[in-house]
């Protein structure tokens, strides 16, 4: 990771902003049915992503992910994305209290960061705020 880090220095700045962008990308509509499709994409990117990140991440900008159970919703919960959330929210199997991280799940990293709207988001879709914390 840190080989590939050093050997393309903006790779570092897409992995960091590429949910910002995606965010943004929402509010035009371009590209809705692209980041629905992304989102949805069974592979490891993912994974990949957070292991890179928190491989390469020197200042502890995302020492968030430094608990490697956490899925997409926990981290677009946590960051306040909430276009994003309600893209992942409308698809098939998210799991809303899926256990993870260092707040426990979505719901509490929402919380935990102020994020009201993805809160109510988070409960209309049926998360528990009483599910167990893993801290």
């Amino acid at each position: 990771m840190r080989h590939l880090s050093d050997n393309y220095p903006f790779l570092l700045y897409a992995a960091s902003y590429v949910f910002d962008h995606a965010e943004k990308a929402l509010s035009g509509g371009a590209i809705r049915q692209e980041i629905v499709r992304w989102l949805q994409i069974r592979n490891d990117w993912f994974g990949w992503w957070k292991t890179f990140l928190s491989t390469v991440d020197s200042h502890g900008e995302h020492s968030y992910l430094d608990n490697m159970d956490i899925g997409p919703l926990y981290v677009l919960s946590f960051r306040g994305y909430q276009k994003l959330i309600t893209l992942v929210l409308a698809g098939v199997g998210a799991d809303v209290n899926a256990q993870g991280g260092e707040y426990g799940h979505a719901l509490q990293a929402a919380s935990y960061r102020g994020h009201a709207e993805i809160m109510r988001q988070l409960l209309e879709h049926g998360a528990e705020y009483s599910a167990p914390r893993t801290r």
